[in-house]
């Protein structure tokens, strides 16, 4: 037994250092050192104006959020979502539904601007987004059983009304699996006018608005204000 157990030791050790070199001649082909940008100041982007944290957005507009370090593992998170996007507009051509993917949407007061990810047409000939977001198992059992996520909908909802479009829908693929869900969004423009309005007062506010419990509780990446919080 101590033989074999030698040998499988021997082979894991072996395994490993033959290709090693692999990760690190990828990370300096593929990828190079980086960070997001925080993005530049005096502008919104529908990807986060559904944050409940006014502070966030304040940090946004003033262009004080930090930039976020690109690792390798997320660049290749990004070319697993591009290869997505390819996949859905081949998709969609093949329906006979195709319009255009990756819309410019831009608003000049507030400015915002964002890319819906797809224009098709229903069975009627009418227009409709899609939304397309990509999610793990358990956000599928627990996040999306019966509808989706308040972010992704509200990302919807300002597209819509941007695009002037009635109708649309957030598409979830599960990593996991490839199930699809489809979660119908009408626009609302009562909605979308309020949006413009809490942005409007944020871009009027002359100070770092106070932390929001929501921030406060759920303590995540996605709210960067909380160490601004600590320095205030």
């Amino acid at each position: 037994m101590a033989g074999i157990a030698s040998i499988n030791k021997a082979r894991e050790v072996t395994t490993r250092r033959k290709s090693h070199w692999i990760t690190r001649l990828m990370n300096k082909k593929v990828y190079k050192a980086g960070s997001e940008p925080g993005g530049p100041p005096g502008r919104f982007f529908v990807s986060s104006v559904s944050n409940p944290c006014d502070r966030f957005l304040w940090l946004q507009w003033n262009g004080f959020v930090a930039r976020e370090e690109v690792t390798a593992a997320k660049e290749r998170m990004f070319g697993h979502g591009n290869v997505t996007q390819i996949r859905y507009k081949d998709y969609f051509k093949k329906m006979g539904v195709y319009v255009a993917d990756e819309i410019r949407c831009t608003v000049d007061y507030p400015p915002i601007s964002g890319r819906a990810d797809y224009e098709i047409v229903d069975l009627e000939g009418k227009r409709f987004l899609i939304e397309l977001k990509t999610i793990n198992v358990r956000g599928w059992d627990e996040d999306i059983k019966e509808h989706a996520k308040p972010e992704h909908d509200m990302q919807l909802q300002m597209y819509l009304n941007m695009m002037d479009v009635e109708n649309g829908a957030v598409l979830y693929e599960n990593k996991n699996t490839f199930d699809i869900r489809l979660y119908d969004v009408k626009r609302d423009p009562a909605i979308y006018e309020a949006m413009l309005e809490r942005l409007q007062n944020i871009i009027e506010m002359p100070s770092l608005p106070k932390l929001s419990d929501w921030a406060d509780i759920h303590n995540t990446r996605y709210c960067p204000c909380l160490l601004e919080a600590e320095r205030s």
